[in-house]
């Protein structure tokens, strides 16, 4: 299955490339184009989202939108990306939610500890009434937001070789995490110290300042991580998202028809890239414990200890924060089966 999705892929990539040459030559050029930065690892997995997109906004515009992908390996950080996106020197990006909380802070959300009870919730959420409402959220700040993605999904901390399989390990583990206020609030509730830098896992580590680092399965051998780690701990405590996002200005003064087919073809591009996040992460999951890599899976009974433990934290921190965003999110937990399961909030 993965080799016929790399084939699928491969001759994506090739037809764009066929049709975008084929169109050059009648000497008509397109109307519009998009240049999509990327610039976030796991780039591999952002790259074949992009091509896809690309692929079906050109045939679908009759080669009027022309996609060019641009890979910068060099690593702009989230607040130079969504800068460089709203001023206009780039058409299109995907980056991490994270960093568009600091542009929208109700996307800081979709980081709460043990919000999501698995894929199949935050497809729902994602791609509900929730998802577009915080997406709509980004329209006041020179962005449209088309659509969400994973970067890899769940988050797991890979440590030099502390293991946590019991809520009391986290006392004193000293972790760094993105920039979401909703991480360091978390942490701290649980005892351990949250370290928020932009500095990478080595530098950091060599100073003493951390025993681990949140990311995410695909994201672990494209940093340093892999080379310092001796865990890898399992939590699950929450969603490592990205979102597909395109200047405002640029996608207003599209025709209505390119504007649906652009959100269309992201939204498409967003459910391929979920879904090989998943895949990869599986991948990578299979690897490191092939490579000696110890995997600890913090129990389900100690998960259920935390969320009891948190729902102080959830009323007196975050509700204020979110409002009935989180009830709302919650909701869609059981919205197949709502017969089977009692709804239960933080609150």
């Amino acid at each position: 299955m993965k080799n016929l999705k790399r084939l699928m892929s491969a001759f994506s990539i090739l037809m764009c490339f066929f049709s975008t040459s084929s169109f050059a030559t009648n000497g008509d050029g397109p109307k519009y184009k998009i240049n999509w930065l990327l610039a976030h690892d796991p780039i591999e997995l952002f790259e074949e989202a992009a091509q896809f997109f690309a692929d079906k906004v050109f045939k679908e515009t009759n080669g009027q939108v022309l996609v060019n992908v641009v890979s910068n390996h060099k690593g702009y950080s989230h607040t130079q990306v969504i800068s460089m996106v709203q001023g206009g020197h780039y058409e299109m990006t995907q980056t991490y939610t994270v960093g568009l909380g600091e542009v929208y802070n109700d996307l800081w959300v979709l980081d709460l500890p043990y919000i999501f009870d698995g894929h199949e919730h935050a497809e729902r959420v994602l791609n509900g009434e929730v998802g577009q409402k915080l997406l709509a959220g980004l329209s006041n700040h020179g962005l449209e937001g088309l659509t969400f993605t994973y970067s890899g999904g769940f988050r797991v901390i890979p440590s030099s070789g502390k293991t946590l399989e019991k809520l009391e390990d986290f006392k004193g583990f000293r972790v760094r995490t993105g920039q979401s206020p909703v991480a360091k609030i978390f942490f701290e509730f649980l005892g351990a110290v949250p370290v928020v830098s932009p500095a990478g896992w080595g530098a950091l580590q060599a100073r003493g300042l951390i025993n681990g680092a949140e990311t995410t399965y695909p994201r672990f051998y494209t940093t340093e991580q892999s080379n310092l780690s001796k865990v890898i701990n399992d939590t699950k405590h929450s969603l490592f998202l990205t979102s597909i996002v395109v200047n405002q200005d640029f996608f207003n003064k599209l025709p209505l028809e390119f504007q649906n087919i652009i959100r269309s073809a992201a939204i498409e591009a967003g459910v391929l890239e979920r879904q090989a996040s998943i895949d990869d992460g599986e991948r990578v999951r299979n690897k490191a414990k092939a490579e000696g890599i110890q995997i600890v899976e913090l129990p389900e009974s100690e998960i259920e200890r935390i969320k009891k433990e948190i729902r102080p934290l959830y009323k007196e921190r975050f509700y204020p924060m979110f409002g009935d965003l989180i009830d709302q999110i919650i909701k869609e937990r059981y919205s197949v089966d709502k017969n089977d399961k009692e709804v239960v909030t933080f609150n």
